[in-house]
């Protein structure tokens, strides 16, 4: 017979016997025919299970829900449960919230048909022009937010009036 317990029902009683230990265990006794028999129980302890996780979250995954707790920043959890065998389970979360965005922006103004290059394309006309960055971290949060208010500069007309004198 192969059994396996988790090591909080030790003693184990087996056929009259109180086993304290993981092992291969003998139980004679006479069967129905009057002849000996033996019984073999081979036994396997487990003990409680513990894992360790690792998670990391953008700033607009917070707050997190992890097994009915909340987590707003970085830290750990835990949370103890049963594992495949129904013995105590602990698992630990170590979570990690990426720092908040960076927000860079410029404002400028260029002239009715020139242009501006900026972040490698170019633009020609009025408005606001977001380019977002992705930072190499394993949540690969959006990091960087770079905007450009681009004006157009109207065109001015001026008169000058000047008096010069003869000769």
């Amino acid at each position: 017979v192969n059994e396996r317990i988790c090591e909080a029902q030790i003693p184990y009683v087996w056929n009259g016997q109180s086993i304290t230990a993981a092992g291969v265990y003998k139980h004679r006794t006479t069967n129905q025919a009057g002849c000996d028999s033996v019984t073999v129980l081979q036994l396997r302890v487990d003990t409680y299970s513990s894992t360790d996780t690792t998670a990391w979250l953008c700033p607009n995954d917070v707050p997190y829900t992890w097994h009915g707790q909340s987590l707003s920043a970085t830290g750990t959890l835990q949370w103890t449960g049963t594992n495949r065998y129904g013995c105590d389970s602990v698992v630990t979360l170590h979570a990690y919230v990426a720092s908040a965005p960076v927000t860079q922006t410029t404002d400028t103004a260029i002239c009715p048909g020139s242009f501006l290059r900026w972040r490698g394309r170019i633009y020609r006309e009025a408005g606001t022009y977001i380019d977002t960055v992705r930072t190499a971290t394993p949540a690969q949060c959006d990091s960087i937010y770079h905007t450009l208010n681009l004006t157009l500069l109207q065109p001015t007309d001026s008169v000058t009036n000047v008096t010069i004198c003869k000769g």
